[in-house]
């Protein structure tokens, strides 16, 4: 395993023309190949505008009925071009409906495999006491595939959207799945009427995860929108954690950036091998996770 040049490839607000969107990905994709990335992971939808935030007829316009497509192909050009194992997180039109996913793609561009958010957050209609959460019920079918972990020429890769990083079972799936490595894609907005918005939504996200870093041992590159896009803030804070929770790197802006890091794989698989959560896991006890229990009265 040894050590893996990763990066964070945050994105400002989406372009009005998509197809700028996609030219400013792989231009991204291209400076982490000078950089020497081997792994590069895309914010959430990273191909269109976070178009769930409100009510529209024009949905359907940012999905992707197949991906790669011929729209696409300056983005599989480029990775192809610098053989960076990349994850692009997108809008994925299916028979069924459409599903808030991620493809990790390996250096010649091959679909290893695919992510469907789990965690569906927001209302179907707007409400004043959830505004904030979006209509992403609205839009989105939750996620069908499971907490999968791919083989990739970095290691096994385990893909979360945005939501799923408050469920701390997501992680745990996906390390019990096999994963050695966390891409966690997001678009975060924060109440921008509070002088301090901004930097309690970053916190929160880092805090969430951080902690599943270092109790599953796994590290994360975490990717997520930056700016103002339609009205709606983002938080950016694109960063890399290692396997004990320590920022190795963090955006500098709220505009397009690379957060580069080097994750030493070795040392998380000697601290996972510490932590020793095969032996002493008592899964025999975690029906409260599936279930619903009643309080027992003291």
């Amino acid at each position: 395993m040894g050590t893996v040049k990763v990066a964070a490839a945050q994105l400002g607000p989406a372009s009005a023309d998509k197809a700028e969107t996609i030219s400013r990905i792989a231009a991204l994709i291209d400076e982490a190949g000078s950089k020497g990335v081997q792994l590069v992971v895309f914010p959430e939808l990273a191909l269109s505008p976070y178009f769930a935030s409100k009510v529209r007829e024009d949905a359907e316009s940012f999905a992707e009925t197949s991906f790669p497509s011929q729209e696409t192909a300056p983005i599989i050009e480029a990775i192809r071009r610098n053989n960076i194992t990349t994850v692009i997180p997108f809008a994925e039109m299916t028979p069924e409906g459409l599903y808030n996913s991620a493809a990790l793609l390996d250096g010649s561009g091959q679909d290893l495999g695919r992510y469907r958010k789990m965690h569906i957050p927001g209302t179907v209609e707007p409400s004043p006491e959830k505004h904030r959460s979006g209509l992403e019920k609205r839009y989105f079918l939750p996620g069908n595939l499971g907490f999968p972990a791919y083989a990739s020429p970095v290691g096994p890769v385990g893909m979360a959207i945005c939501y799923d990083r408050r469920f701390p079972e997501t992680f745990r799936c996906l390390g019990l799945s096999g994963a050695e490595i966390y891409a966690v894609v997001f678009n975060t907005g924060y109440d921008d009427t509070l002088p301090d918005g901004r930097q309690r939504s970053i916190e929160a996200h880092e805090l969430a995860v951080r902690s599943a870093a270092l109790y599953n041992g796994i590290p994360a590159i975490a990717a997520g929108k930056a700016g103002i896009e339609e009205g709606n803030p983002f938080i950016g804070a694109s960063s890399v954690i290692s396997h004990t929770g320590e920022v190795l790197a963090r955006a500098a802006s709220e505009d397009d950036e690379l957060v580069v890091a080097d994750l030493d794989l070795d040392a998380a698989a000697e601290a996972r091998a510490r932590l020793d959560h095969k032996v002493n896991r008592r899964p025999d006890q975690y029906d409260a996770i599936a279930k619903e229990y009643a309080l027992v009265a003291g």
